[in-house]
């Protein structure tokens, strides 16, 4: 894939981001406080990760700086749904430091917190047996007591997929239980 430059929203001709997550300081003159110029040559920036697992940058213009995360510069300049109000910039891959703008989407909160893959989910031990459940808007579908877990992850599957679709918990597939 092609790196493809945008500027950074309010920081025309001072830094640009790519479609592959990277972001530029453009080359400049700046006169400092004491009425000396100082020049300002293009570079690629080094990113910050955060403690929350996220990449960031520190962008500074007419001495106001203000931290950014790199997921948010991209989507703003290529993600064509992007609206800063009422969505999330989502992590389709779920890798926080894969800022690539393929790997990122819009979605509401509710559809980013099921995407977190943190642990498998509707899939439950009860004695020897397994259950198999999903819950949507505080309604719980209770999918039945299977023998095997296996049994109950692909009951849990099929109705999380029907009811999230692409958001669906489907990371944690049958062969790693």
């Amino acid at each position: 894939m092609k790196e493809i430059w945008k500027a950074v929203l309010g920081y025309e001709g001072y830094y640009e981001v790519s479609n592959m997550g990277n972001v530029k300081s453009l080359g400049r003159f700046i006169e400092t406080r004491l009425l000396n110029v100082r020049e300002y040559k293009v570079k690629i920036l080094k990113p910050n990760l955060g403690s929350a697992g996220y990449l960031s940058f520190t962008l500074c213009k007419n001495g106001v700086c203000k931290r950014y995360d790199v997921h948010r510069l991209t989507a703003e300049a290529f993600v064509s749904n992007f609206n800063e109000t009422s969505k999330v910039v989502d992590h389709i891959n779920r890798n926080k430091t894969d800022n690539n703008a393929l790997n990122l989407r819009m979605v509401t909160r509710s559809q980013n917190a099921k995407n977190t893959g943190k642990k498998p989910k509707g899939v439950y031990q009860i004695g020897s047996k397994w259950e198999a459940r999903v819950t949507l808007n505080q309604k719980v579908f209770y999918l039945g007591l299977y023998l095997t877990k296996k049994e109950a992850r692909n009951a849990y599957l099929k109705k999380a997929t029907e009811l999230f679709g692409e958001f669906a918990d489907n990371n944690y597939l049958i062969d790693r239980q």
